[in-house]
């Protein structure tokens, strides 16, 4: 529910656990029809453009990203939608390549004309409102700390294992409209938001996000205590979670638990650390 509210929204879901890949591969085969192009991230992700490939001036050709995401991004205008899965956005630093395209607007420039001349790949491209980006993050000792700016646009949502998941068989392939309105945003209290805000202030980044992911979760779920919940698990824990001083961390979550109720404190001290081991 929380996956399908944020891709509703155009929030980029990053998805925690060992499973995130599996639960995107199957989420894109039931809503997307199997449209999906992977991206592994390296290191070598520098800036936006490198995720499309890279101009080799030299021998005057454009090397594109064996990832074909250049392919799908020209594509999209005409299948409608599809999804990009970003494979461990934190093996590459994401203040550098991964936030500059979320706040991007316009064009995104792959090379400079005068330094290559190319009749088969655009200076430029737009990318396409059809195609969705959705990552996950991955725990290690090649990982970077994820940018806390990246939660002014994106929400973390933890992955559980599932016992069963072996005896999962196959399944058809199928499309669900994500811009037919078939999930209309839906208005929430003011009052929902305010309070997770107020006893965490460095959210005040993420208050876009959490209103758009709110407004569409609302619509799959309309328990006033549950959307409280999945923003403050989605939007403010992972945030929590980047903070370098422990006490820091306990005071947050300490404000937190006196917004969501006494009950939930264990349970957020434990996804903030499960959390941490992969966003940190």
């Amino acid at each position: 529910m929380r996956l399908h509210a944020a891709v509703s929204a155009n929030v980029l879901p990053v998805l925690v656990g060992a499973l995130g890949v599996a639960a995107l591969e199957a989420y894109a085969d039931v809503v997307f029809g199997g449209r999906l192009v992977k991206v592994h991230v390296t290191p070598t992700l520098i800036e936006p453009a490198d995720l499309f490939g890279r101009p080799d001036p030299e021998h005057q050709v454009y090397v594109p990203h064996h990832s074909h995401l250049l392919d799908a991004v020209l594509a999209t205008r005409d299948v409608g939608s599809a999804m990009v899965l970003l494979e461990g956005i934190n093996r590459g630093p994401t203040e550098s390549y991964l936030v500059p395209l979320l706040t991007h607007r316009g064009p995104i420039q792959l090379f400079h004309e005068a330094a290559l001349a190319s009749d088969t790949v655009p200076a430029a491209v737009e990318w396409p409102r059809g195609l969705r980006l959705a990552a996950t993050c991955v725990a290690g000792p090649t990982s970077l700390p994820v940018s806390p700016d990246l939660w002014a646009h994106a929400v973390a949502i933890e992955v559980a294992p599932l016992e069963d998941a072996h005896s999962a068989g196959a399944h058809a392939i199928s499309e669900f409209p994500i811009d037919g309105g078939v999930i209309p945003e839906v208005d929430v209290s003011p009052e929902s938001l305010s309070a997770l805000v107020g006893a965490c202030p460095d959210a005040r980044s993420c208050r876009a996000t959490m209103i758009r992911f709110a407004r569409c979760f609302a619509a799959l779920n309309g328990s006033e205590a549950e959307l409280r919940r999945a923003v403050a698990e989605t939007s403010v824990v992972p945030l929590i979670a980047g903070f370098t001083m422990e006490e820091e961390r306990l005071t947050a979550l300490a404000a937190i638990t006196g917004v969501l109720g006494a009950e939930h404190a264990a349970a957020l001290r434990e996804l903030e650390v499960r959390l941490r081991r992969s966003i940190a």
